[in-house]
């Protein structure tokens, strides 16, 4: 399921093997930044905007 909070984030959660898996996409004009959590484990990943 997609969410969108305020006017640049992107929520998405679901399931997956049993765990909740969330994905947050942040965008700025710099570029975005994404946040994947799932099983108390965090991974960001950050994209620079280069247009």
């Amino acid at each position: 399921m997609f969410t969108v909070e305020g006017s640049s984030k992107l929520v998405e959660t679901f399931m997956a093997s049993g765990e909740e898996i969330r994905i947050v996409s942040e965008f700025a004009v710099e570029g975005m930044t994404s946040t994947h959590s799932s099983q108390g484990r965090t991974a960001v990943r950050k994209y620079k905007r280069v247009a």
